[in-house]
């Protein structure tokens, strides 16, 4: 089974540009070979405020506790049923808000015979602006 650990942004949600219409595409022809596991775009709701100050805040607690915990938790729950000859995509590995590098450490860590997957999903200019 290929576990994929796919995104979803409120900008492709729902048509067919986006990662998570390709995973479902995936899902939907090769039901019996890939399972999805849809992050969603959820920032704006939580952070959301008139005051910039506790705006910022927000954001910081959503970016560096809360979606780290939350893809502890479901890595958690998949590393449950993975077996060893079971692979895990992941699709947004070097991005900074929704990084998934720790899905990855995780799988390291306690299934480290598990093939794991990663796909640098930037343009060019994300690249460059975030890694020397």
């Amino acid at each position: 089974m290929n576990y994929i650990f796919c995104q979803n942004w409120k900008n492709t949600d729902g048509n067919h540009a986006g990662m998570k219409h390709m995973c479902q595409l995936l899902k939907e022809n090769y039901p019996g070979k890939y399972e999805l596991i849809i992050f969603p775009d959820n920032k704006n709701l939580f952070v959301s405020s008139s005051n910039k100050y506790f705006r910022f805040f927000k954001a910081y607690i959503f970016d560096r506790i809360w979606i780290p915990l939350y893809h502890l938790l479901i890595t958690f729950f998949v590393l449950i049923k993975i077996r060893n000859e079971d692979s895990v995509i992941l699709l947004e590995y070097l991005l900074p808000t929704y990084s998934q590098l720790g899905i990855a450490k995780t799988f390291k860590l306690f299934k480290p015979k598990v093939k794991r997957i990663a796909l640098a999903h930037l343009t060019p200019l994300s690249l460059q602006s975030f890694f020397s």
